[in-house]
């Protein structure tokens, strides 16, 4: 027999289940005293074909025709074939019911290729090679050949065999042009009532949320961000400033609809009550939680200067931020206030768009930075290096110049201010978790704060670093907060896991590629291997007898080597150097 839901659905639309459109559905979800499982009807029937099979379970608990298995809801035609397509998003090619045929399956087409001999690559060496149409990343470690994607460790990987001396890539076509890979993630049960909430939208939430699924945690899990967009790839806007949210998301939203991750955006966090688990957001809605997540990252430095709020005097933060800046940079004479990585990279980034670049900085750079400043001399960037900015000068709301500290005045169109970030944690202060005088979460080697329940990651924590003999570190890197994220996960499920991972950064220059790894605050020396004026060098950086930190530009893979060492507990020492 058909579901009560099925038979309340023809009774209250007088008509036949044939004749049963989205809108009937969405207006009976909406009035109907069955609507939980109405609601539940329809949110399984939005999951799209992939997810037929782990929505198998759920179809028997509302909809118990025969019994139960997924063939028999071919006696309901309309459902069996409105799975196939996202409610109320209607094409020329849907049929009068408002329903799009089912997809075709995509063939799936093998790929074959040898790729080298087994002697051609030494031990840690690394080869991109051509398989079929696409790329892969080849890797020798300990004599076994493995192979990655080409661009990223998000790529999936093809599988590697040897035949007769010859290094042999599998794969299919699909997977090559794949940019991300997905593990096995289970989805929610409608009977699991705990609720695992995470605030924030960047890598640390992401990557904790992704893991929840990956771990077969079957409750709902709801990331709460304050952007308007999906989670996104943030350290690639001051690389590429034309990105647009979409273009960088880490995940699209079809994907948080078949793993049950639910993304609230628009949604900022303005108190956490730790007593009663709740978190209250600035428009007035609560959620409860039976494990929270803080992953609220930095909020940009404002200048606390004359003329800090004339237009186009920006923060990089967002990709509006990110498209404003190049929207409004082409053949103008910009000053970017602020040489960290994020000041350095903007300026690669628009060195062929501006007319004129100057980079102001605080202090001399650091060693790795000073290259950066080097490589962007050439591309006519000048820099303004122990100095600050004494006031923005404007006419008719407008930035007209930037007068400095030393008494320099620098013509400019635009701004750009990358003077650090403070951490999102303003709205934490009362809800009795322990922060450090930055205003920086305290959090054990499980991401735990003093609240059992309540974790904490990314750019707003302090934590043990093992590297470092443990000592309490707020470290901003991309792989970090990734690290965190799933360390977080873990432990939410009761893993006891410690968070052991060696920071470990890169970025693109002008199309070289610095590599960084380990943590070198406290450093008293640097060594260098290579030419510097070549751009192919290693840097040592250490601290009495011991290597902490590696750095290279065009000397793959020692960074990554070096990584590998510390994270095995390894020393690198001065003599092993010589």
């Amino acid at each position: 027999m058909r579901s009560v839901v099925v038979q309340r659905l023809c009774s209250v639309f007088s008509c036949p289940v044939q004749s049963i459109s989205v809108v009937h559905l969405r207006r009976f979800a909406e009035t109907s005293p069955l609507r939980s499982a109405s609601c539940q009807l329809i949110v399984t029937l939005e999951r799209s074909v992939k997810k037929i099979q782990i929505c198998s379970s759920r179809f028997r608990s509302f909809l118990p025709i025969g019994s139960g298995r997924y063939s028999q809801l071919k006696t309901l035609p309309l459902f069996s074939r409105l799975i196939s397509t996202r409610m109320g998003h209607c094409t020329s090619k849907e049929d009068k019911h408002g329903v799009a045929p089912l997809p075709k399956a995509q063939k799936v087409v093998p790929v074959e290729a040898v790729v080298c001999k087994v002697d051609d690559l030494k031990d840690g060496e690394m080869r991109e090679v051509s398989v079929g149409s696409g790329k892969a990343l080849l890797i020798k470690e300990h004599g076994a050949y493995s192979a990655i994607g080409s661009k990223c460790t998000h790529y999936g990987a093809p599988l590697v065999e040897i035949k007769n001396d010859n290094v042999v890539v599998k794969t299919n076509k699909k997977a090559l042009e794949k940019n991300r890979r997905i593990k096995s993630m289970s989805t929610r049960l409608p009977e699991e009532d705990k609720t695992f909430l995470l605030i924030g939208g960047g890598a640390a939430s992401e990557v904790c949320a992704e893991t929840l699924r990956q771990e077969g945690f079957k409750g709902r899990v709801v990331i709460a961000t304050k952007e308007k967009y999906l989670p996104y790839d943030r350290p690639k806007l001051s690389k590429a400033l034309s990105s647009t949210a979409a273009s960088i998301a880490l995940r699209d939203k079809d994907f948080y609809s078949v793993y049950d991750i639910e993304v609230s955006t628009d949604m900022e966090a303005v108190a956490v009550d730790t007593m009663m688990n709740s978190v209250k957001f600035k428009n007035g809605e609560s959620i409860n939680y039976d494990q929270l997540l803080l992953a609220t990252g930095g909020t940009p430095r404002v200048l606390p200067i004359p003329g800090h709020d004339l237009k186009n005097v920006c923060l990089l933060r967002t990709p509006d931020d990110a498209n404003f800046i190049a929207d409004h940079a082409k053949g103008k004479k910009v000053v970017i206030v602020g040489t960290s990585f994020i000041g350095m990279e903007v300026a690669a980034s628009l060195t062929d768009k501006t007319s004129y670049i100057s980079a102001v900085g605080l202090e001399n750079v650091p060693f790795e930075l000073a290259i950066g400043e080097q490589m962007l001399e050439e591309k006519n960037v000048t820099f303004y290096m122990n100095n600050s900015v004494k006031e923005f000068h404007g006419e008719n709301g407008q930035l007209k110049s930037v007068e400095l500290k030393s008494g320099e005045n620098l013509p400019a169109d635009l701004c750009v201010v990358g003077a650090g970030v403070i951490p999102s944690t303003d709205f934490i202060k009362d809800s009795g978790l322990t922060m450090n005088t930055r205003n920086q979460l305290v959090v054990n080697k499980y991401m735990r704060t003093n609240k059992p329940n309540v974790y904490a990651a990314g750019d707003i924590v302090e934590f043990p670093l093992t590297m470092a003999n443990d000592e309490k570190v707020n470290i901003q890197h991309w792989q970090i907060a990734h690290m965190h994220g799933r360390t977080a996960a873990l432990n939410m499920l009761d893993h006891d896991i410690e968070t052991h991972s060696v920071p470990y950064f890169w970025t693109m220059m002008l199309g070289k590629s610095l590599r960084f790894t380990g943590y070198n605050v406290g450093h008293d020396d640097v060594i260098i291997d290579g030419s510097t004026e070549e751009l192919k060098f290693v840097a040592y950086y250490t601290k009495g007898e011991n290597v902490v930190a590696v750095a290279s530009i065009g000397a793959d893979p020692t960074v990554s080597q070096a990584a590998e060492l510390f994270s095995a507990g390894k020393e690198i020492t001065k003599t092993e150097l010589q």
